[in-house]
C-alpha cells in the first residue's frame, strides 16, 4: 500500500507544480478528479476490495440510461 501512494504521490509532486505554473487551472482540476479516482482503485486493488468487473458496470450504467429513455417514451 506504502508503494501505491509514494507512486501516486511522485506523480502529483511532478504535475500540479508544473500545471500551476503553465495557470492550467482547468487541466489542474481534471488531472486531480482522474488522480483521486485512480489513487482510491488502485488502493481498493491493492486492498483486496472486490470489486465488480468493466463488463458489469457499463451493463448497469447503460441499463440505467435505457431505463429513463424508455420511461419518457409515449
Amino acid at each position: 500500500m506504502a508503494v501505491v501512494l509514494l507512486i501516486m504521490i511522485t506523480i502529483a509532486l511532478f504535475q500540479v507544480p508544473m500545471l500551476l505554473r503553465q495557470k492550467q487551472y482547468r487541466e489542474l482540476l481534471g488531472f486531480s478528479m482522474i488522480w483521486l479516482i485512480a489513487t482510491v482503485y488502485s488502493l481498493m486493488v491493492v486492498l483486496r476490495v472486490p470489486l465488480p468487473g468493466a463488463v458489469d458496470v457499463l451493463e448497469y450504467i447503460y441499463g440505467r440510461i435505457f431505463e429513463l429513455l424508455a420511461s419518457n417514451l409515449p
